[in-house]
């Protein structure tokens, strides 16, 4: 494989989950919340982040995200085809990633139905036959190696266990221990610029006073709360954890702006204006940084990179005119697509060539050693490049690896 057939996966799941924002505006009744939920999550750091990485988490956080709604739907109006693509879904979640499926998908919608009066449900041989399909569906992968695979038996048992800090014989997965605050410390940078709008979206939920038991946003609630009190009461935590948690976070988002907007204008601005205003200060202090990113790093031409830069700027001052006017979703709009488009420069112009000098992996890069006397030069008259590139530790990484590997390698 290459890096392009490595992140089509991840991308084309990134979309699914963004049509399920889609779905998720026709239950709620309003597409305009769902649109910009859309943006807000579009937009997020975490999100871009694993959309175009080769790893699971995107396809964890669609076949939860889409085993929820299908089985809130199939509670709401009884469906065994409903209830049976649900049941599929969380099967295919738990063989995608394993136990984190169990915190978002029947965790959730237990405490739910507990919360709403409605636990009873769970006792009807529908629901249980269910249930069955869908634990088989689940562990189907870890029943063949447990039969037939005796030597990777142990494995099984040490990764069920490791996340609770039970390390059982060897694992082949990294350890990440963290304090409990690991969460409430790390989602302001990972969940960016969606963070700016956490204090926005929790006096709206407490407000609401977490929404009556019926209602679907009660759901979206605890999508967010549960595995964050779960996952911070663990021992082992990534901030990736808490992906499948952000289209909630997203569409809550959405729906508090819009609430608070409609019912109380004043309080509105000072909640909202603040983050846009924040953001539109950052493009235009980043507008800079950027020609210099495409150029140093990206070898682009200049004037196309001054145009990125200037429309980078010019997205920050039509933020500021829209605030000054006093249009607040207006300059909302527009620092999002200022703050996409500056992602979109890093995560594929810069990132890349960051990550393979600080690997080690782009000195034996046939490109890299055409340009190397290029390189070296910009280096010379711009050290600060070559620590934000990390080049040194890169250095020192391939030679610990060219170290380690036989010659005739």
């Amino acid at each position: 494989f290459n890096l392009t057939t490595l992140r089509i996966p991840p991308a084309l799941f990134a979309l699914g989950v963004l049509g399920l924002i889609l779905w998720w505006g026709k239950i709620l009744g309003t597409q305009r919340e769902a649109l910009l939920a859309m943006a807000l999550l579009a937009t997020t750091y975490m999100f871009v982040l694993h959309a175009r990485r080769g790893s699971f988490e995107m396809l964890l956080t669609l076949l939860c995200n889409l085993s929820v709604l299908l089985l809130y739907l199939c509670v709401q109006k009884p469906s065994w085809l409903t209830g049976l693509g649900g049941t599929l879904a969380f099967g295919l979640a738990f063989l995608a990633k394993g136990t984190p499926a169990l915190l978002y998908v029947p965790l959730v919608l237990f405490v739910w139905l507990a919360l709403s009066h409605r636990l009873r449900m769970i006792f009807r041989w529908q629901v249980g036959t269910l249930a069955v399909v869908g634990i088989l569906i689940a562990i189907s992968w870890h029943l063949y190696v447990i039969a037939f695979r005796p030597e990777s038996r142990q494995t099984i048992f040490s990764e069920l266990l490791l996340p609770a800090g039970v390390k059982v014989g060897e694992t082949s997965s990294a350890q990440h221990r963290e304090a409990f605050y690991f969460y409430l410390v790390n989602i302001w940078r990972a969940a960016f610029p969606l963070s700016l709008l956490i204090p926005l979206t929790a006096f709206h939920v407490w407000h609401k006073r977490g929404y009556p038991p019926e209602r679907p946003e009660r759901l979206l609630v605890l999508m967010v709360v549960v595995p964050f009190l779960v996952f911070s009461s663990i021992p082992m935590k990534q901030d990736h954890y808490l992906l499948p948690a952000m289209p909630a976070l997203a569409l809550l988002s959405a729906r508090a702006i819009f609430d608070v907007i409609t019912q109380c204008a004043q309080l509105s601005r000072k909640w909202v204006t603040v983050p846009v205003l924040v953001t539109c200060i950052i493009l235009l202090i980043a507008s800079p940084v950027v020609v210099l990113g495409l150029v140093l790093v990206g070898d682009w031409l200049r004037i196309l990179a001054v145009m990125v830069g200037l429309l980078c700027a010019a997205l920050g001052v039509a933020g500021l005119l829209a605030l000054r006017r006093a249009a607040t979703l207006n300059g909302l709009g527009i620092a999002l697509i200022g703050t996409a488009l500056v992602f979109w420069c890093y995560f594929t112009v810069i990132r890349p060539v960051e990550d393979g000098f600080g690997s080690g992996r782009l000195f034996s890069d046939p490109t890299y050693l055409a340009q190397k006397e290029a390189w070296d030069q910009k280096f010379e008259r711009y050290p600060l490049l070559r620590k934000l590139l990390d080049v040194d530790r890169g250095l020192k990484r391939s030679k610990q690896i060219q170290k380690h590997v036989p010659d005739e390698w």
